[in-house]
């Protein structure tokens, strides 16, 4: 939708998508690449491919919520004034939140969490929290594509109904049918 309006048009607001997009699919791309893992090199390089894919994630999200508020204030427009809004202000704090605790428990051994074995308890709710930040970023998304102003200005239903919907659920359904809640013993 952005490269058929034009990036010189939409100004600032061209980067919030293209960055949000973007940002989500390397997040998917970071989770798909821990589950599952044979063996415990694959798992030991997993972690370090999600870690790194994550920072990418986290600078790209980061970048694109940033365009949005330069956006609003170039155009001395209300901030935080629609539900795709909300959503997303709360998808951002979870995200450095998630991103702290993951970090926190992995990296220097866990000593933020008193160690490594006490670290290897938060992996699981680490875990089931990305997946329901995951299922909250999906549902920001689809807000955006089927009731932003933009969105209906410059797609017809059937293509926000593909692109805002049915590939949401396709993106859903890969991530969340690989993951192994038999692993997560909660308790």
């Amino acid at each position: 939708m952005v490269l058929s309006t034009g990036f010189s048009k939409l100004g600032w607001f061209a980067y919030h998508p293209t960055f949000q997009s973007l940002g989500i699919a390397v997040m998917v791309v970071a989770i798909e690449t821990l589950q599952p893992t044979a063996t415990p090199l694959s798992k030991k390089l997993g972690l370090v491919r999600h870690q790194n894919l994550q920072i990418a994630a986290l600078v790209l999200l980061s970048l694109g919520t940033s365009t949005m508020v330069i956006n609003k204030i170039t155009h001395s427009a209300p901030h935080i004034t629609t539900w795709h809004a909300s959503f997303g202000l709360v998808s951002y704090i979870w995200l450095w939140v998630q991103s702290t605790i993951g970090a926190a428990s992995v990296w220097w051994k866990g000593v933020a969490f008193g160690g490594e074995v006490k670290a290897k308890r938060m992996w699981k709710w680490h875990r089931i929290s990305g997946y329901a930040m995951l299922l909250w970023m999906m549902a920001t998304v689809f807000l955006a594509g089927e009731y932003s102003d933009w969105a209906r200005g410059v797609s017809g239903p059937v293509f926000r109904g593909l692109g805002f919907g049915v590939s949401l659920v396709l993106v859903l359904v890969g991530v969340l049918g690989r993951m192994r809640v038999g692993k997560m013993r909660f308790w």
